[in-house]
């Protein structure tokens, strides 16, 4: 590991690659009846890393997590490319596309080895806590969150054909 790269249990921050990376695994509990990772558990597992990727962006940056604003999804683009089935170990790569001054747009791309399976973009509003109406994003959020603006490597490369 070096001085652009940040690894916790809930993943990595890669300064380089503009990403950070959560990786889990495909339980028999989350698949079909023919070992397939059931579509809703794609939805659960982006959640899930999109939560360890502010976790850890507050740690790095003395931000408080309990106090950031909530996230609620707006817009969802989803793309499924592959299967993912039992067993597989899927690295989930979370990237910021862009900042607006109550949002953000974010891509999420699932890989099981060299192979993009799932693809992800949604837009997130920034609300408060109490009363859920749109607030704008803290600056200090801000700050943090534009180190990661930017396209990892595999985002708009082709996946390979098995």
């Amino acid at each position: 590991m070096d001085n652009n790269t940040f690894e916790v249990p809930s993943g990595s921050l890669d300064l380089l690659d503009h990403a950070h990376h959560f990786w889990t695994r495909v339980y028999y509990h989350d698949t079909d009846a023919q070992q397939i990772l059931h579509h809703a558990h794609y939805f659960i597992f982006a959640e899930r890393a999109r939560t360890e990727f502010l976790r850890l962006l507050c740690q790095i940056n003395n931000l408080s997590f309990s106090a950031l604003p909530s996230f609620v999804v707006t817009k969802v683009e989803a793309d499924f490319k592959r299967p993912a089935q039992l067993d597989y170990v899927i690295k989930i790569e979370t990237c910021v596309r862009r900042i607006g001054g109550s949002y953000l747009d974010l891509s999420q791309g699932f890989w099981h080895n060299a192979y993009e399976i799932f693809r992800l973009h949604l837009r997130l509003v920034s609300t408060t806590t109490e009363t859920h109406s749109v607030e704008k994003i803290p600056s200090a959020l801000v700050s943090a969150l534009e180190v990661f603006s930017g396209e990892p490597q595999h985002i708009g490369r082709p996946h390979k054909k098995p």
